[in-house]
Parts: C-alpha cells; structure tokens; sequence
C-alpha cells in the first residue's frame, strides 16, 4: 500500500443524523488499514445537533476532532480550513451528509499509483433532473478543458490527495 498515513476530513452543515455513521465507518475502515490516520470534521456553525454529536464522537474515537466555525463560512471556506488542519501524508474529504459511502474510500486508495497526487471519485449515476444533468456535463467539459484535468467527475467531492501538494497552495 502506497500510504503511511491519512487524514480524513468531514465538512459539516447541518448533518446530526449523517456524521455519527460517517466517522463510525471511517474509524472501523482506518483501523483495519493498519496505518497511522486521523478523522477530522469541520463543523460550519451548524444550527442543528451536529455540535452534540460531534461532542460525543470525541470521546467515543481517540483519533477524532473537531472544530466549529463561530459564523457560516461557506463551503469553500470550511473546506480550506478543514485541509489546513491535515496533517498527515494523504488527506481524504467528502461531505458529511451522507450522499457518498466512506467505506468506498479503500476504492481511492486501491487505485493511489506511484507519482499519482489525486484520486477522485465519481458518482455512477446521478438523479437530478435533466437540464441538471446536462448544465453539469458542458460545466465538467469545460472545466476538464481550460484547466487540463482529467477528472471524470469534477463535481464529486470524494478525494484522495497527497498531502504535498496541498501545502504548495496558500489555503488561508
């Protein structure tokens, strides 16, 4: 296996009846891998029952924490925050509302090759209406496109990327 040691990160909004199971499966997955890895979610001012939640995840997981934004920073703003914490080799995010399986993330690393700094997952099939479908086709050709990726699936927030080169970007 081509990692020593991961950070998984969860972005939270709103997500008490999702983040239990989330950090449960991903605890259960990491510790069967046999390498070093943390669990971290960043909780987005929630207004819901995360806070409680997260609360008990903490004493219940060693290798779990958490912080909570005082105000709503947003999607991209909790997300920067969230990767700023990473601190091991690899780090894998996804949301915390329950729309992808964490346990799928043994398919990013099973597919990590050597010299590869990002996996990234893809949604089989979508069930969005139509014109959703087809907006969200021109916006990932245009994407791939102008910006060089190969990326089937660029709205699919369910990655694996090598730590390194995360820290080349100014995320705050």
């Amino acid at each position: 296996m081509l990692i020593n040691s991961l950070s998984v990160f969860f972005l939270v909004y709103n997500d008490e009846h999702t983040i239990g199971k989330l950090v449960r499966d991903a605890d259960r997955l990491l510790s069967k891998l046999n390498i070093d890895y943390e669990i971290i979610a960043g909780n987005d001012a929630s207004s819901d029952g995360s806070l409680v939640v997260l609360e008990g995840l903490r004493k219940e997981f060693p290798n779990f924490s958490f912080y909570t934004n005082k105000t709503n920073q947003g999607y991209g703003g909790n997300l920067r925050l969230g990767l700023s914490k990473a601190k091991k080799e690899f780090v894998f995010y996804t949301d915390s509302d329950g729309q992808y399986d964490v346990k799928e993330l043994s398919l990013l690393i099973k597919n990590l090759k050597t010299g590869v700094d990002v996996v990234n997952g893809y949604k089989k099939s979508r069930s969005d209406a139509v014109h959703r479908v087809v907006l969200g086709n021109l916006y990932a050709k245009i994407v791939r496109f102008f910006f060089k990726i190969k990326i089937r699936d660029v709205d699919c927030d369910f990655r694996l990327m090598r730590n390194a080169l995360l820290k080349k970007f100014q995320l705050n």
